[in-house]
């Protein structure tokens, strides 16, 4: 189980007004449900970097205008992501980075299917380093929306324990999950969605 206090969820490009965060029990696990009557895409205008000259000052320079627009066009081809984040400074305890499953919050419900190697693995190439371990993970996706046939639905989340400590400078090992998939058209099942697990990354 995932530990989520939604009084610390941070939302960006979202319209609070019109979106529904909760957690949801579904055959006894906890899982997390956003919900919308809609969600338009948000697409934003490319901002061309100005030189600055030597002994110019940044503020003499002109403000670059910003367009928005809920279609992609030539003038607006940038995607704009909508994120939701949480942060928990304090867990309570060392983490277990080495071994987390088990023992600290992974998405769940989720199903080891393969490792991932030094010389890559089956999910998007990805390879862990010396001395980490790496795992490809499957969890379930429950969507439920109408779209038209063309519409592409890009989800991606991501879960990361970490200790930090200074000695001499800043020292870290951690462990992270991720998930992504795309989606094409319109949803309504539960979708088996593969992703990766990498385990003892950094300082020991």
């Amino acid at each position: 189980m995932t530990p989520f206090d939604l009084s610390r969820a941070s939302l960006t490009n979202f319209d609070r007004d019109n979106i529904s965060i909760r957690i949801e029990d579904v055959s006894g696990v906890p899982m997390l449900k956003v919900s919308a009557d809609r969600i338009d895409p948000v697409y934003k205008n490319r901002i061309k970097p100005i030189g600055i000259m030597p002994g110019q000052n940044e503020s003499d320079l002109p403000k670059p205008t910003h367009i928005y627009s809920n279609r992609s066009s030539e003038e607006t081809p940038v995607l704009i992501e909508m994120e939701l984040s949480m942060f928990d400074a304090n867990p309570g305890h060392e983490i277990d980075t080495k071994i987390p499953v088990g023992t600290e919050p992974l998405f769940a419900p989720y199903r080891i299917v393969g490792n991932l190697t030094a010389s890559g693995g089956p999910v998007d190439d990805y390879y862990v380093s010396p001395g980490s371990s790496g795992y490809v993970v499957e969890v379930p996706f429950i969507l439920s929306f109408d779209a038209g046939d063309d519409n592409v639905l890009a989800v991606s989340t991501d879960f990361q324990g970490i200790n930090q400590w200074w000695i001499l400078g800043w020292q870290s090992n951690s462990y992270r999950e991720s998930v992504r998939h795309e989606f094409t058209g319109p949803c309504n099942g539960t979708y088996p969605v593969k992703g990766i697990l990498v385990t003892g990354e950094g300082v020991y």
